[in-house]
């Protein structure tokens, strides 16, 4: 199938760029994108790269052309291909990332989030989880920490992914050579690079927890060892990881979705 690209509405140099990448996705992507619409913060442009689905999901998309600035829909390589792609397409001076389900934790977050954090490289908050449902389950187990460094991934991924706001020009694509993990390889590389950060200390945003299956869990741990060993070396990775597990083991918290 050709190439679709629609460009509904034209947003030249936005303050913020918000990413969805979908995959048959019906079910869920319609409440994402009203929950980008309600925010009373306008300076923003909505992209969605769409990776050829087969259900209603564009025509979804179609319904919206207020508030979907652009979309494409297309074969890719995987998830990490799609979110490189939209990097390419975004104009805004900031971006960040919402996968379909996924919600603003208020209409007025992003309002907030602008006004206090000033110009800093990035910024970060607190995520709130939801099911399936749309019901709220808690805050994620992971809490994001006060100073937030490159060193902070040493124990995970310490900040969810959604809860990220960079600055355009420092944002990397995603290595494309991990296919589960790329997330908190993305995340190191990009606190790297920051040099200012502002902590948001309410939720951002609402992430829908939606389960994962055990082969990709294992991948994505097994990911996660080797990045974590290539920046912090294999003896602190190995200790580290050790006593996460131990601290886990004790609190018995189960997490059912290691998406970030």
């Amino acid at each position: 199938m050709k190439r679709a690209f629609r460009s509904l509405q034209r947003i030249m140099n936005p303050k913020l760029s918000i990413i969805t990448v979908t995959f048959n996705a019906e079910k869920f992507i319609e409440p994402t994108i009203l929950s980008v619409g309600a925010q009373h913060f306008t300076d923003r442009e909505y992209i969605v790269v769409d990776g050829l689905s087969g259900d209603a999901t564009v025509d979804i998309l179609k319904k919206h052309p207020g508030i979907v600035n652009r979309w494409i829909s297309e074969k890719d390589g995987g998830l990490y291909d799609a979110m490189n792609k939209a990097i390419r397409m975004a104009q805004g001076e900031y971006l960040m990332f919402l996968n379909a389900g996924d919600l603003f934790f208020d209409d007025e977050v992003l309002d907030e989030v602008f006004k206090q954090a000033g110009d800093v490289d990035l910024i970060y908050g607190d995520t709130a989880i939801i099911d399936t449902n749309y019901e709220m389950v808690g805050m994620r187990h992971m809490r994001p920490p006060k100073h937030l460094d490159w060193k902070s991934f040493k124990n995970g991924m310490v900040v969810c992914h959604q809860a990220i706001i960079a600055k355009r020009n420092l944002v990397p694509f995603y290595d494309l050579n991990y296919r589960v993990a790329a997330d908190i390889d993305w995340a190191i590389r990009l606190t790297k690079l920051a040099k200012t950060f502002y902590f948001y200390k309410e939720p951002i945003v609402r992430f829908m927890q939606d389960g994962i299956s055990t082969l990709h869990r294992k991948q994505g741990l097994k990911e996660r060892y080797q990045i974590q060993t290539r920046y912090f070396g294999r003896f602190p990775t190995l200790l580290n990881t050790f006593w996460l597990g131990l601290k886990y083991l004790l609190s018995l918290r189960f997490i059912s979705n290691v998406r970030k």
